[in-house]
């Protein structure tokens, strides 16, 4: 799946730069929001490709980055040629649901053919992409194998089945120690 982009800016185009960023790992089901970026001086235009492999990713949604006087139609330009960007610049995001993708695998993302013009000038970056590994689902046991305050007594009795404890803490303790162990060894267990 492609979508054209055109965004007109002003840079000394042999000077600028595109990149495209976003999470490094995700897991199936995830919403990833990807963000393009252009650096240069006097930038008064880019233009690029988004490519995706729509048996991996779900386009959900595209936001405009840059100022009020710039149009996005998955076109971003300076309608007046009034605000040219100089410096680095996040233009426009955006956002993809991970669909069901084996873990370990790379999902990708990127923009082809990129070019940033400073009206005179341009400058081909070529392609700028983004790739981020599928972690493994997160449990679906919520249980936990084991529970204990070093520092009071708790209520009731620890019970894998049983979800809410009292604890019973002496005057004198002003920090309370509790470990917690998961029934399953890819669950994570935090205490707040």
């Amino acid at each position: 799946v492609f979508f054209l982009l055109f965004l007109w800016l002003c840079l000394p185009a042999s000077t600028a730069s595109a990149s495209l960023s976003g999470a490094s790992a995700v897991r199936a089901g995830d919403t990833v929001t990807l963000t393009y970026s252009v650096s240069g001086n006097n930038l008064s235009g880019v233009s690029g490709e988004l490519r995706y492999d729509a048996s991996q990713l779900t386009l959900t949604g595209t936001k405009s980055l840059i100022g009020s006087t710039w149009k996005v139609e998955f076109s971003v330009y300076d309608e007046a040629l009034e605000h040219p960007i100089n410096g680095s610049k996040a233009l426009f995001s955006v956002t993809f649901r991970v669909k069901n993708v084996a873990a370990g695998s790379k999902v990708t993302a990127e923009v082809r053919d990129t070019v940033l013009s400073d009206g005179a000038t341009d400058s081909r970056v070529g392609t700028v992409g983004w790739s981020a590994t599928v972690k493994p689902p997160l449990s679906g046991d919520n249980r936990l194998a084991s529970l204990a305050a070093a520092n009071a007594t708790i209520s009731p009795a620890f019970s894998a089945d049983v979800t809410s404890y009292t604890a019973a803490v002496p005057f004198e303790v002003s920090k309370l120690t509790i470990t917690a162990k998961a029934a399953d060894g890819n669950a994570r267990v935090s205490v707040n």
